[in-house]
């Protein structure tokens, strides 16, 4: 949605439900200071069409706000439970807003409007992504492990995804983080790009909470040697999660900052151990 119109803040953007008389989705998006002349009226209900017609959902609550609006952890995760709350409270103030979806009560049913099936291109890595979203199931049926309703769930609970990365890892997304040649099925990265898209359109936080192991393991595929690499690889394959140390919770982003060090060992492998400074 945000790369939809330039007036859109990248980043600066939360989605959440709430519930009345049924369960309404809420967006709430920031604007840049460069947009002020611009019809934002004509974005919102643009927000409102796009999402009806990308998700079957209706988007009934759509805020355009001043850039800092959005409340963002020091590492620069939005806080959708928090906004919620906010939102909730009637405290936030919007440049505008809309708050009937354009079209709702002749808006087809889910019935009547088919999935996007990736699975029907014939590009190779369209096709391995359709067969990961066919294992996952229909994200807007609650009885699925990673539906959209357990998300919303886990993300107003503040816990961590871990029954939908094990069904994650039941499919073995991991072995795609593993190149071949370190006994994985990473054999190119749009492969991999496509697979991580199948995760993030159902939920951003999964697909960070799972994919951090490519990025934990991607410096030793660049820079390791062929014995790293399959050392690392076994581990990721076993299901082990790996992360690279960024960010601390004392210092946030603030990478210059950070207390872990990296200190060499003897291992066999040239594996290394972090500890705090």
């Amino acid at each position: 949605m945000q790369l939809t119109d330039k007036a859109f803040g990248i980043g600066s953007g939360a989605v959440f439900a709430v519930e009345t008389d049924r369960e309404h989705l809420v967006v709430v998006q920031e604007v840049r200071p460069s947009a002020v002349t611009t019809d934002l009226r004509t974005l919102a209900t643009g927000v409102q069409a796009l999402i009806g017609r990308e998700f079957n959902i209706p988007a009934g609550n759509v805020l355009l706000v001043r850039p800092g609006t959005i409340r963002k952890t020091t590492s620069g995760k939005i806080q959708r439970t928090l906004m919620r709350q906010l939102f909730l409270k009637g405290g936030i103030t919007p440049c505008t807003r809309c708050w009937s979806p354009p079209c709702a009560p002749s808006s087809p049913t889910r019935s009547t409007v088919p999935r996007m099936r990736w699975s029907d291109m014939e590009h190779p890595p369209y096709r391995l992504a359709g067969e990961l979203d066919a294992f996952l199931g229909d994200p807007a049926d609650p009885s699925e492990t990673f539906s959209y309703a357990r998300c919303v769930e886990l993300d107003e609970k503040e816990e961590f995804p871990a029954a939908i990365c094990h069904r994650l890892e039941e499919w073995g997304l991991a072995d795609h983080y593993v190149p071949v040649r370190a006994g994985g099925r990473l054999r190119d990265y749009e492969q991999l790009l496509q697979l991580i898209r199948t995760v993030a359109r159902r939920d951003l936080t999964v697909a960070i909470g799972h994919g951090k192991t490519y990025l934990g393991g991607v410096c030793v595929w660049i820079a390791g040697s062929d014995e790293q690499a399959a050392r690392l690889g076994a581990d990721i394959r076993a299901g082990v999660p790996v992360s690279l140390g960024l960010t601390e919770r004392a210092h946030g982003s603030d990478l210059l900052a950070g207390e872990v060090q990296g200190a060499g060992t003897d291992d066999e492998g040239g594996s290394s151990a972090a500890r705090s400074g």
